[in-house]
């Protein structure tokens, strides 16, 4: 994933829903990368995380509950609604990040 860069996935969370991941930067270590994990229902943007990223892999674990399960409401109903997932390299100065093993548990 080359910085600056954005990856957008619509995913239908269930209940106790995290993003797990491994980041590292594949570039020259002098060259910078900050990783910013965010949702958004298309009216809000709620950044979850970030994260400046070095050589060396770093585990990422994003709690993603607050967005999903059932709550007792007449309007809001976080089970039935499709989230945007927001994954941004932010280049600082610039900088290359490579992921392994995205994944978004509890989803349908």
């Amino acid at each position: 994933m080359p910085a600056p860069s954005r990856v957008t996935w619509p995913v239908q969370l269930t209940e106790r829903a995290e993003l797990t991941a491994r980041v590292a930067m594949l570039s020259d270590p002098n060259l910078g990368v900050t990783i910013r994990v965010g949702i958004s229902d298309n009216r809000n943007y709620d950044e979850l995380t970030r994260i400046k990223i070095g050589t060396n892999w770093q585990p990422i674990r994003v709690d993603l509950s607050a967005f999903s399960g059932w709550r007792f409401s007449l309007f809001y109903h976080p089970n039935k609604k499709i989230w945007n997932l927001i994954v941004n390299a932010d280049a600082t100065p610039g900088g290359t990040a490579a992921w392994a093993g995205l994944e978004v548990k509890g989803t349908r």
